[in-house]
């Protein structure tokens, strides 16, 4: 068997080949018919690596990218990224401030947070360009729909602000029987209708995500905003119409094979027993790497050409399997916890049902420690 002797004791891989794969499809789709596309890098990419993931949906003709924080956008700033950068999450003073020094556009959710940025830029001798964001029915950030209008003869008084857009988010897209749905995409027109009396045309008004996007919801929009499914996975709670190929595998060599003899137990607790003599293979990933300890004798890897069982307890930097029934397996063994391997699979979303989650929780749950290598 095969080994790799160069690589770090675990990594992700990151296939940016798969990326334009999925950017071409999600692009040509009737939905994005005249459209602006957002490529969502908030969370490190959905921890995929922001930069890479930027530069290669500019270069596949991504129009801009929306991040949760200015921080995260300014990051992207120093390391040479030019195009417009939208901040989809609320925004504090210090946001403010980072949002004109880096030239940034925020969202606006409400009217002191329209003033406070507006005195931001008054005070720093800016105007600053602004998205309006419109609560339809998520109830999580936003101006609600049906107190939009007071709002915007407010936002007419500020003259800092340059009101460039607006936007909502569906809260229930991922169910594309939700009734929710509708009333949302109601409520938004409503909006954009309202706006447009008081304040003018919008330059770019959007409300789809993955979901509603895949979902071709009938939304009358200029600009989408692509996250889930850019990365190749569903965007929704069942099937999803369009083949998507996911970006990110997770890897690890085993660091150890050893026999175990029959009774004895492996990990913290003992919760795992061996019934007869087995070889059992420790890898250098667990719980502090975002393999979270709930997986712990439910998970499977890919290893030696066949599935072997989480065995025992994933503690906070290792795990081990069982790989009694697969010949050959030694130590330097490239083992795969997320990815695909010669027609066997284990999806972010085969881990999400375990833990009881969806799949943009376990692929945000990686963290930083394990390095990236991108597939270019």
């Amino acid at each position: 068997m095969a080994k790799d002797m160069c690589s770090p004791p675990a990594w992700v891989e990151i296939d940016l080949k798969k990326l334009d794969y999925n950017f071409s499809v999600l692009k040509n789709l009737p939905s994005a018919r005249n459209k602006k596309i957002v490529a969502v890098v908030k969370a490190d990419a959905y921890g995929h690596g922001a930069l890479e993931i930027s530069r290669r949906a500019l270069a596949n003709g991504a129009y801009g990218l929306g991040v949760a924080r200015a921080g995260e956008g300014a990051d992207l700033r120093n390391q040479g990224i030019e195009c417009p950068i939208y901040i989809l999450g609320d925004v504090d003073q210090q946001e403010a401030d980072t949002a004109l020094e880096y030239g940034l556009t925020p969202s606006i959710s409400s009217l002191e947070g329209a003033r406070l940025i507006n005195s931001r830029a008054k005070t720093s001798g800016k105007k600053i360009g602004c998205h309006i964001n419109v609560d339809t029915g998520m109830n999580r950030l936003g101006i609600n729909y049906a107190c939009l209008a007071p709002a915007l003869k407010e936002f007419q008084k500020l003259h800092c602000l340059k009101i460039e857009g607006m936007f909502t988010h569906f809260a229930c897209a991922s169910d594309q029987t939700s009734s929710l749905n509708r009333k949302q995409m109601h409520r938004f027109g409503q909006a954009a209708l309202e706006a447009k009396q008081i304040l003018g045309p919008m330059a770019l008004v959007h409300c789809a995500n993955s979901a509603a996007h895949v979902g071709n919801l009938p939304l009358e929009a200029n600009m989408v905003r692509l996250g889930i499914a850019m990365y190749g996975l569903n965007p929704f709670n069942g099937p999803c119409s369009v083949k998507l190929l996911p970006l990110l595998s997770l890897k690890a060599k085993a660091v150890l094979v050893k026999k175990v003899a029959k009774g004895e137990t492996i990990s913290y607790c003992g919760r795992y027993r061996v019934e007869k003599e087995s070889r059992i293979a420790t890898f250098a990933v667990g719980y502090a790497d975002g393999y979270t300890r709930l997986l712990s004798n439910q998970a499977r890897i890919i290893i030696g050409g066949d599935y072997a069982p989480v065995a025992g307890n994933i503690t906070m930097d290792m795990f081990m399997a069982d790989v009694t029934h697969i010949q050959g397996v030694s130590a330097g063994d490239v083992a795969t916890l997320i990815g695909e391997v010669n027609g066997k699979s284990v999806t972010a979303g085969q881990l999400a049902e375990i833990i009881g989650t969806i799949n943009y929780e376990v692929v945000c749950m990686i963290r930083a420690r394990l390095p990236k290598i991108f597939i270019k």
